[in-house]
């Protein structure tokens, strides 16, 4: 498989100056989730924190920067990206959830799924091509707004086995949804006009 790499005006670009990421990764043994063309944040989680306790740092993050993000997190972070847009959904433009699952050693966020307000990507790496799909399967069916993708005969994590391909699809989902939201901006700071009989 050839890798297509996404260039700043082609498919998948992130045109708006405003567009920023924010990613969580705590994972000992993977790469951090990384995307081009847009502002990056990052937080770092101290050592015993919980699944609120880390949701409630990235909220600040978030604050601190002064506009809702999109949150990349993979692994058992996702648990945590999950519970940030929850409980913040005024901080959280979309979720993209590479190899994550709702179910954690932080904590488990199944049944706050419905209830993600957010539209989320979730990416998951297949390496036999058949199975171990189930938890990300779990994220993408039960969130309202929920896109899966396989990425197949690859190992996890996906983004680092296939950064293009992770790049890709995070890239084009992030472009949609930000597109998404300007087309809601546009509606609410122009509302059609409505005549009154004379």
């Amino acid at each position: 498989m050839t890798e297509t790499p996404i260039s700043p005006t082609g498919v998948g670009a992130i045109d708006s100056a405003e567009t920023a990421v924010l990613t969580l990764h705590s994972h000992t043994s993977w790469a951090r989730p990384e995307l081009d063309e847009h502002t990056h944040l990052s937080v770092g989680f101290e050592a015993g924190q919980d699944l609120d306790q880390r949701a409630a740092t990235a909220a600040r993050t978030i604050e601190e920067f002064g506009a809702p993000v999109h949150v990349v997190a993979s692994g058992s972070d996702g648990a945590v990206a999950v519970r940030l847009a929850v409980a913040r959904p005024d901080l959280v433009k979309s979720l993209v959830l590479a190899d994550c699952s709702p179910a954690s050693d932080l904590g488990d966020v199944t049944d706050e799924l419905p209830t993600v307000t957010a539209p989320a990507l979730v990416v998951a790496a297949c390496p036999d091509g058949t199975s171990g799909l189930e938890e990300s399967q779990t994220l993408a069916g039960q969130i309202p707004n929920g896109v899966f993708v396989v990425i197949d005969h690859v190992e996890l994590p996906a983004h680092g086995s296939r950064p293009g391909s992770f790049s890709a699809w995070s890239n084009s989902f992030i472009s949609i949804v930000e597109g998404l939201r300007s087309l809601d901006s546009d509606a609410v700071a122009d509302p059609p006009s409505t005549r009154t009989p004379a």
